[in-house]
């Protein structure tokens, strides 16, 4: 496949002085709530997750009772947290309510500096540092899941533009100019990887499109060349974005797997498709609770979480052990909390 679109906008970017608020406090302010990538090669630093407080309100009784009569669950708060793998040194970057930080940890350039968002169905950068944020020209109907290329250039992005849910691929460099469009096929979740290779999930039923390309686990060139997939052996659940080695060789994911079709676990699989190794065994967790891999910047751990738990493993699916455990909700409870989004900081260049 070739590029078939090129467009370029240049319009002003939209410039914010962050004022008062200083460090990683402010970068983590307007994260959108797809945006998650794992470090290029480098030194580890903590793993930034995001942590949610939410609340059930009463039932109002009705006569007679309504299926409907209970709404639905609210969100008090969400902020962005870190951890260091060993799980010590558990501090809070934002403390903003509202579910400002979403439920991602954001996009961080190669060198550390920068973190990509979505805000508004629109992409944004800001300085790791505080000092500016940018919102880029709207480029599509929606804008989402930013991805950083290995040079820090370019963004690969999920766009919808000339139909509702199509969810397009495509890549622009980071002051919004330069808008190529890589595949016009369903796409989720893109990952950019060291060597220069685009993974992305597709969702599409190709028994109801003809034409489209079959769910699974792909690989494409950012000139729309090379698509390959790498892995169709079990539903991957929307929102499970890839992600690569640091290194560019292997790519881990979540799926369900034949044997519990409704349970996820972790993989790993070569970029050419073989190789496919499964790195967890939660068989008795039930409702796909594991998912959201993140390599470590080193390339010798991998992060994800479990029904609200976050782990560290190996990639060679030993060492297991968890850093982080959040109580689960128990009947009858109106208050708890969720924790998601993992994304392992590099530490700045």
């Amino acid at each position: 496949m070739t590029r078939i679109e090129e467009r370029r906008l240049n319009r002003p970017l939209t410039r914010v002085r962050t004022g008062g608020l200083t460090g990683l406090a402010v970068a983590v302010l307007l994260l959108g709530a797809d945006a998650a990538q794992a470090a290029f090669p480098g030194a580890n630093g903590p793993i930034a997750f995001t942590v949610q407080k939410w609340r059930q309100p009463s039932c109002v009784p009705t006569s007679p009772p309504m299926p409907h009569s209970c709404p639905e669950p609210e969100l008090v708060w969400s902020r962005t947290e870190t951890v260091l793998p060993n799980g010590r040194g558990r501090r809070v970057l934002s403390g903003l309510d509202n579910g400002l930080a979403g439920n991602s940890a954001g996009a961080w350039s190669p060198e550390g500096k920068r973190v990509a968002f979505t805000t508004a169905d629109r992409l944004g950068t800001i300085r790791s540092d505080g000092t500016l944020r940018r919102l880029l020209p709207r480029l599509t109907l929606q804008d989402l899941a930013p991805a950083w290329s290995p040079d820090g250039r370019r963004l690969a992005f999920i766009g919808n533009r000339r139909c509702f849910g199509c969810s397009w691929l495509y890549t622009v460099r980071r002051d919004g100019t330069g808008l190529d469009r890589v595949i016009a096929q369903g796409a989720y979740s893109p990952n950019w990887s060291a060597k220069g290779m685009i993974a992305f999930v597709n969702h599409n039923d190709s028994s109801k499109i003809p034409g489209d390309i079959a769910d699974g686990l792909y690989t494409i060139r950012p000139d729309g060349s090379r698509l390959r997939r790498v892995y169709s052996g079990g539903y991957l659940g929307p929102g499970e974005s890839p992600d690569w080695s640091p290194d560019g060789t292997r790519i881990a994911f979540a799926a369900a797997t034949r044997v519990a079709p409704d349970n996820q676990e972790i993989f790993s699989v070569d970029a050419n498709g073989r190789g496919l190794r499964q790195l967890t065994h939660f068989k008795a967790h039930l409702g796909g609770g594991v998912g959201a891999p993140r390599w470590s910047p080193d390339g010798k751990h991998i992060t994800f979480v479990d029904n609200n738990d976050l782990y560290v493993v190996r990639p060679n699916g030993r060492g297991l052990r968890q850093i982080i455990d959040t109580q689960d909700q128990t009947a009858g409870e109106t208050i708890w909390k969720t924790l998601g989004g993992p994304s392992w900081l590099p530490r700045p260049r």
